[in-house]
């Protein structure tokens, strides 16, 4: 398949500012944090039944949903498969394919109109490298998130 890159939008620093604001319930960040993700951030719109990612792409983004709803699917034997379902105020990427390293074993399909914020997979890795706080921070999300899985 394929891979049909994905429509930017302007970033509302707002949502940016939000979501430092969830970071920040688990630990401060440092202004130079702040200011890295306000530069790097990116905004898709997504459509109803549009997909963020198809099964076989590589996800070169981390998503925050920042409104809507999203679900993940593998097809097998000409079936969909639910694999997750992630809603308003959670992160998401490809399990399979986290960081882009291998191609995902699901598809991402926006299950509402909905908003995300993305930062690449590769700006976040060099950010684990220069930012140990935030290591601490993602850790915390992740465990919250499997938690309410």
């Amino acid at each position: 398949m394929l891979e049909k890159p994905l429509a930017f939008t302007p970033v509302n620093p707002e949502d940016i500012a939000y979501i430092i604001g969830l970071f920040e319930t688990q630990h401060p960040l440092c202004t130079e944090l702040r200011e890295e993700f306000h530069r790097h951030a990116i905004a898709v719109q997504l459509a109803e039944g549009k997909h963020l990612l198809h099964q076989g792409q590589r996800c070169h983004y981390i998503y925050f949903i920042r409104a809507g709803a999203l679900m993940a699917y593998s097809l097998h034997k000409h079936k969909k498969i639910t694999t997750y379902i992630s809603v308003e105020n959670e992160f998401v990427s490809s399990l399979s394919g986290l960081y882009g390293e291998e191609p995902s074993w699901e598809a991402i399909v926006a299950v509402e109109p909905k908003m995300v914020l993305g930062v690449h997979t590769a700006t976040l890795q060099n950010w684990y490298q220069r930012f140990f706080d935030l290591n601490f921070i993602i850790r915390k999300v992740y465990e919250d998130y499997y938690r309410d899985a």
